[in-house]
């Protein structure tokens, strides 16, 4: 008989494989929530949290600082169990944080109840970045609702377990061939979603690697359904056609919640805006509503593309912001001539002329801009016009603001690229063709304040300061530079 020698050699890769896999999975094991919602009167989201602890500590987001226990307020029923359904024991630390009194070398299960009764309590930046329920579903931030262990989970699973012809809209991506599955690349951006569950309408918008998901809810809203498509389209197509390109980000997925709501407001939270529009609110609450979507937009660009190395330059950020903002709503329609004058006086400059940091906190103060909002954002709306007024003025039109934002957009696009004051000093003196020094040292760095309808003169405007109120209108007798240059201000694209 003759002895066959065996190759073992495949075999034993194999097992090799299958041993470095099993081993790699009890050590990255997978991290999963089940978030369920059984009925819309319950007013309750039951959540399920599978996870290998990297810590002894639960905790929550950052937010509901005005509550003794923030997020932990809402939370009943916590337990804690193993894959034996051994109980451990959690203590309370406050600050919605938990102590857990259990092994970190194996799977632990957290469920617990989110009591959804946000509405009944007062929130000074609204609910719209909290979570409230309508006739027609929930809207939930996820910091609201979920509590993690750390933040160094990746690779999250969710599953949502909603009430029959529910929907979901979130950002995350869904796993492929399931309904009610999502992946979740990291706990930031678990902790730093919306989602609304119901029966919302959506709209999407998608160009190149760009997604623009709406979830419009109330009647009034979604009888707006084509008036939204086609403000999201035109402001697309405007912000795109002044950078010379689509924002330039890891994730291009981004969602806008509408919803009719008792008073207007927005929240921003990650790549999610919040929008609440007031039932029966007269035009400026319309005008508001519109704003702080195409606002927050162009943040995808001025903010997430390219972005400031520190908070001395929220002025820009945001200032400058507002005033493409403006541009754009007026050149899409959304906006005219009276309506973008309007909020030019009634929503920014009568806010600048009354902040009570205007004479004692300079511009720079980045970090005090939810506090001085008139100052920060109004401030740096009048410092951008202002310097567009100076740089049409000196290169006869030619060069415009536009022309800063586009070599923002080419040459500091990433965080590694992130600009600096002495940049942005720079690039405004080289269009303007001069020294921007006692501009900064005054308006920036300095307390004074920023003499806007001196500026608007200039450009030809029939300009003057009443009392708290900024009166223009372009002069009969402009010239044609100052004709070229109002039409500029207006957002008029070259």
């Amino acid at each position: 008989m003759t002895n066959k020698k065996i190759n073992l050699k495949p075999l034993i890769v194999t097992v090799l494989m299958l041993l470095i896999a099993m081993a790699a999975h009890a050590v990255n094991p997978k991290t999963q929530y089940t978030i369920t919602i059984k009925n819309l009167a319950e007013r309750q989201a039951h959540i399920r949290y599978t996870f290998m602890p990297k810590s002894d500590t639960l905790s929550m987001a950052p937010g509901a600082n005005q509550l003794p226990d923030r997020w932990a307020t809402f939370i009943s029923n916590v337990k804690l169990q193993d894959s034996n359904n051994q109980e451990y024991a959690i203590q309370d630390l406050d600050n919605a944080t938990w102590l857990m009194r259990a092994p970190h070398n194996q799977t632990l299960t957290l469920s617990y109840t989110v009591n959804l009764t946000h509405e009944d309590y007062t929130w000074s930046s609204g609910l719209d970045g909290v979570a409230f329920n309508t006739d027609w579903g929930i809207f939930a931030t996820t910091r609201a609702l979920l509590i993690v262990n750390g933040n160094q989970h990746t690779n999250i699973t969710v599953t949502c377990q909603l009430p029959k012809d529910w929907k979901l809209t979130t950002t995350w991506q869904r796993t492929p061939h399931t309904n009610n599955q999502y992946h979740v690349s990291n706990t930031e951006e678990l902790t730093q979603s919306m989602l609304f569950m119901g029966y919302q309408e959506e709209i999407i918008i998608e160009k190149d690697h760009l997604k623009l998901i709406f979830a419009l809810g109330g009647e009034s809203v979604i009888a707006k359904k084509d008036f939204y498509a086609n403000m999201a389209s035109g402001v697309l197509e405007y912000y795109e056609n002044l950078m010379g390109g689509l924002p330039k980000l890891p994730s291009a997925t981004f969602a806008v919640f509408i919803n009719t709501a008792n008073a207007t407001d927005g929240e921003v939270i990650g790549n999610n805006i919040s929008i609440l529009i007031e039932q029966e609110g007269d035009a400026m609450s319309e005008v508001i509503a519109n704003f702080i979507f195409a606002h927050e937009f162009f943040h995808l660009w001025n903010g997430k593309t390219f972005l400031p190395v520190d908070e001395t330059m929220e002025w820009f950020k945001e200032g400058f912001t507002n005033y493409y903002t403006l541009k754009a709503l007026y050149q899409i329609g959304y906006l005219n001539q009276d309506s973008f004058t309007g909020a030019l006086n009634n929503l920014f400059y009568n806010k600048y002329h009354h902040d009570e940091g205007l004479g004692t906190i300079a511009m720079v103060q980045g970090d005090q801009k939810h506090d001085h909002w008139g100052l920060i954002y109004g401030g740096g709306l009048f410092a951008g016009i202002a310097q567009d007024i100076n740089i049409r003025l000196n290169s006869h039109n030619t060069h415009s603001l536009d022309d800063l934002m586009r070599d923002l957009y080419t040459n500091h696009a990433g965080a590694d690229k992130a600009y600096t004051m002495q940049d942005l000093k720079n690039k405004l003196e080289s269009l303007n063709g001069s020294d921007l020094t006692t501009f900064f040292q005054d308006y920036i760095y300095g307390t004074k304040t920023i003499p806007i309808a001196d500026y608007l003169t200039q450009a030809g405007f029939d300009a003057q300061i009443e009392g708290d109120q900024l009166i223009k209108q372009p002069q009969e007798n402009a010239s044609g530079l100052q004709q070229a240059i109002i039409q500029g201000i207006f957002g008029l694209q070259e």
